[in-house]
């Protein structure tokens, strides 16, 4: 070891003494000093003359100030270069200056309490605006000393350990605006923003001086000025957090974003009050207002960052590693390096004249330019976003671990937690028994639960794309709102009995209405068979499964079974002959269901053959026969036209609207979507069981029901491009004109129009645009879809 290296080392023995005699010192801050090109005490590495700047650590003991030796000093200490003084005179002074720490600590704090105290009796005695204005500079000060306190290193001795003699200023970087030190750059730290004070003189590069640049930018209320501090001061806040200051006495300085216990919220609630938990070790904890919509992060007793709805992940200290990059691939060391020298805001070496900008990933963090100085952004974060030592854990994963944001109602607590593949997964415990249901599990992350009163826990699930819901007590996983899938059941009027060709403008109602939506939608199917009634209807949507009896009450291991009877002839379909086939499960079996609808409703034989062989399975008598698209419909977005075969009586409307509630109710999505829409008159037929129909449909599903019986508009008929009487003589002989004054769908929408059939019951083209058309309007109005445009 050499004599120099020897020296060095006691004189860092010396200040480690000198340390353990601060340690028990409360009030005392490290700032520091640069000297100037013909300062005498500057030294370069080797104890010489540097001619240019040098950093000098200053310890403010409660005002008293003990000028330290940075490293280089030390080193022409130990090399006994010009103008070296001891070590021992240094420490001397400043344990001199100690004795009298407790003493002048207390004055300090009695001036203040009694200039405060004394202030807050004028301004209530006279509320002299003068005194209010006094009041609040010392109101300011006191905060000021507080945050400083609370902001400096822990640790006098760690810092020096970081900047010392054991590993000296090589690899490191100060960065410095003026004559404050901005940040520094480490290998063991890497970039670390450090407290930034800015005189009030300070100016921008184009002559702009701070004070007016940076209080004209309080513009939103994310920044804003305090009113009682306007013209001597100003406060920025984000959110509830003090950002920074701005007053004549210490110019612009931003905080660290911690609050003290005795800190009240805008609403006046107590700080300490709302977090939940105290600040216990290295834990996360959420505040209790916020929960499922928010959270604050924790280390210690320091704020780390934030999440919520409305600003996204905000970082409130600041730590970037050496290998940080920036857009065009340059290092953040190489970038930074020997920026911000003087009096002047400066932009960075390489973007001279332009500006720079200091990113996280993809996210903008501060930018310093000629137009705006040094400027601190909003920091967020996409919920994809990883960090180095983790590629495959989501960031938001990561920071939500343990106590993520929660919910609670009056049964339950829904929470959100890692489990061992670092996937977020939604849990809830009930609150009379503790008991603990886990809601999601897999391979996909689920986050941000909310309880409703009904039980039921709704999360974003990575998944599906979309928010989900479950039964608080476990079960099925739905979606909040539905599948962008529409199915429209019904018979043969949503079929499209009567409707021709596949261009625009023509088909049955789904496929017109398909037409209309256009992306929005991945589907619309047609899910109408004719000749069917209500009850057929909803035995094949799944709302009231048909019950079904096979032979020996067993199905075989392989091959088909004879049904031997059924609550719902399923298959029946007037338009049709031969056999026909719907795919389902009976008794927790896969297989289809055959049938031939060539004798009449109910007079069918059906037979059920399995997908696949296996072992023999029970079938009691009477067992639900599922159709899989049912359950396929069930979260998606569906249309009713049912009951047109049933009648209009009493008893046909009472089966009518048994069948659509069983319908609506088998649907699964939180918040369902669903159009009714009633029936459809022959031209000449009575409309008084139709007008009561429809108005029972009508009070029924309010804001649902759409009335596609009634006779088309002159609106309509141009925007479907229908003009009544103009295809010739219709073979029931009534014209367009004496149907539309009746109230009836005009003959000229009418299946017998176009084919001369005699079918004035069915629709053509013309006719099922009109439903379609309907439809469309009613789902616009109701915003299921809003880039929807208005027809």
């Amino acid at each position: 070891m050499s004599t120099t290296d020897d020296q060095l080392s006691a004189i860092s023995a010396q200040l480690q003494t000198f340390l353990a005699t601060l340690d028990n010192s409360v009030n005392w801050q490290i700032l520091f000093l640069a000297g100037s090109t013909d300062d005498p005490d500057s030294f370069d590495a080797n104890g010489g003359k540097t001619g240019a700047l040098g950093y000098y650590p200053v310890v403010n003991i409660s005002g008293q100030t003990v000028y330290m030796p940075c490293l280089a000093r030390m080193k022409a200490i130990a090399l006994g270069g010009a103008n070296a003084e001891t070590l021992d005179a240094i420490l001397g002074t400043a344990t001199s200056k100690i004795a009298a720490i407790d003493l002048a600590k207390q004055a300090a704090e009695d001036a203040t309490a009694a200039t405060t105290a004394a202030k807050e009796t004028a301004i209530a005695v006279t509320e002299d605006a003068a005194a209010a204005s006094e009041l609040a500079r010392n109101q300011a000060a006191a905060a000021q000393i507080a945050a400083a306190n609370a902001d400096t290193v822990g640790d006098l001795r760690t810092f020096f350990t970081r900047v010392g003699p054991a590993s000296g200023l090589t690899g490191k970087a100060r960065w410095r605006i003026g004559n404050r030190l901005y940040a520094s750059l480490d290998a063991a730290n890497g970039f670390y923003p450090r407290k930034l004070t800015l005189p009030v003189t300070t100016t921008f590069e184009d002559g702009s001086a701070v004070r007016s640049r940076l209080m004209a930018a309080n513009t939103s209320d994310k920044i804003r000025a305090l009113p009682h501090e306007l013209g001597v001061g100003a406060r920025w806040r984000i959110g509830n957090r003090l950002y920074a200051s701005l007053d004549a006495a210490d110019g612009f300085y931003p905080r660290k974003l911690t609050l003290p216990v005795s800190a009240r919220f805008n609403d006046g609630s107590v700080l300490y009050g709302r977090l939940v938990g105290a600040n216990t070790g290295d834990k996360i904890k959420a505040l209790a207002p916020e929960l499922g919509a928010g959270a604050r992060w924790r280390i210690g007793n320091r704020l780390y960052a934030s999440i919520d709805v409305t600003n996204g992940f905000y970082p409130r200290k600041l730590t970037l590693p050496l290998a940080a990059k920036f857009e065009d691939g340059s290092a953040l060391a190489a970038r930074l390096m020997g920026a911000n020298v003087g009096d002047k805001l400066r932009a960075l070496p390489p973007e001279l004249g332009v500006s720079a900008r200091w990113r996280i990933g993809q996210r903008l963090y501060a930018s310093l330019n000629p137009a705006q100085g040094f400027y601190p952004r909003k920091l967020t974060m996409p919920a994809s976003a990883v960090i180095d030592d983790q590629p495959g854990v989501k960031l938001v994963d990561r920071l939500g671990g343990a106590n993520r944001a929660a919910s609670i109602n009056a049964n339950f607590i829904a929470m959100a937690g890692l489990d061992a593949n670092g996937k977020s997964q939604i849990s809830t415990r009930r609150r009379s028994d503790s008991a603990r249901f886990q809601i999601t599990t897999g391979l996909s992350s689920y986050r941000f639960p909310i309880l409703t009163p009904d039980d039921k826990v709704l999360f974003d699930s990575d998944a599906d794309g979309r928010m989900m819901y479950a039964p608080a007590t476990g079960g099925a996983i739905w979606p909040v709102d539905p599948y962008d899938i529409l199915d429209c059941y019904g018979d043969s009027l949503t079929a499209g009995a009567g409707a021709n060709g596949a261009g625009a403008k023509q088909g049955p109602y789904p496929k017109q209405l398909a037409d209309r939506l256009g992306s929005v939608v991945a589907a619309v199917n047609n899910r109408g068979i004719g000749g069917q009634i209500s009850a057929d209807i909803v035995a094949r949507q799944g709302g009231t499964p048909a019950l079904i009896s096979v032979t020996d009450n067993l199905i075989p291991a392989s091959g088909g079974v004879v049904v031997t009877s059924y609550s719902q002839d399923l298959l029946y379909n007037s338009g049709i002959s031969g056999s026909a086939t719907l795919t389902g499960t009976l008794a927790g079996v896969p297989g289809t269901l055959s049938g031939n609808s060539v004798s009449g409703r109910n007079a069918s034989t059906y037979t059920f053959t399995r997908s696949s062989p296996g072992a023999a399975v029970p079938c009691p008598a009477n067992t639900p026969f599922i159709p899989d698209f049912g359950v396929a419909s069930r979260p998606r977005v569906q249309i009713y036209q049912y009951g047109r075969n049933d009648g209009t009586n009493a008893t046909a409307t009472a089966a009518i609207l048994n069948a659509l509630a069983a319908s609506v109710a088998y649907q699964t999505a939180y918040q369902p979507r669903f159009l009714v829409g009633g029936t459809i008159a022959t031209v000449g037929e009575a409309l008084a069981g139709f007008n009561t129909l429809r108005d029972t449909l009508a009070a029924t599903y309010p804001g649902r029901f759409v009335d596609i019986n009634a006779a088309p508009t002159a609106e309509e008929m141009f925007t479907l491009g229908f003009v009544p009487d103009s295809y010739g003589a219709y073979s029931n002989g009534r014209t367009d004109a004496q149907d539309l004054a009746a109230g009836y769908i005009p003959s000229g929408m009418r299946n017998g129009a176009t084919t001369g059939n005699g079918d004035f019951l069915h629709l053509n083209n013309f006719g099922y645009g009109l439903l379609a058309l309907r439809y469309y309007r009613a789902i616009v109005a109701k915003g299921w879809w809003p880039s929807l445009p208005i027809v």
